[in-house]
């Protein structure tokens, strides 16, 4: 085996080496962007939740997914409006 032809085996092993150690990285990274280019695509969606009371549908009501306050936050405006 010549000098050259060593320096070859180890830079693929260097290469493979590198390239396996990577792939969390690249997995978490593909991740990321895939949630967040999803989130943006969702901003628009909204929940329609209809409230009963003693099995009587007494309202429904568009919860924006996209708002500041959380869903529960929006929930019990929503209740304090009807009593």
């Amino acid at each position: 085996m010549t000098e050259l032809e060593a320096y070859t085996i180890l830079l693929k092993l260097v290469f493979w080496i590198g390239l396996i150690s990577f792939c969390p990285f690249l997995y978490k990274f593909v991740y990321a962007i895939s949630f967040y280019v999803t989130g943006k695509i969702k901003t628009k969606e909204k929940i329609i939740v209809r409230i009963t009371i003693d099995d009587k549908p007494t309202k429904n009501v568009e919860i924006s997914l996209n708002s500041n306050s959380p869903i529960v936050k929006q929930l019990e405006s929503v209740m304090e409006d009807k009593n």
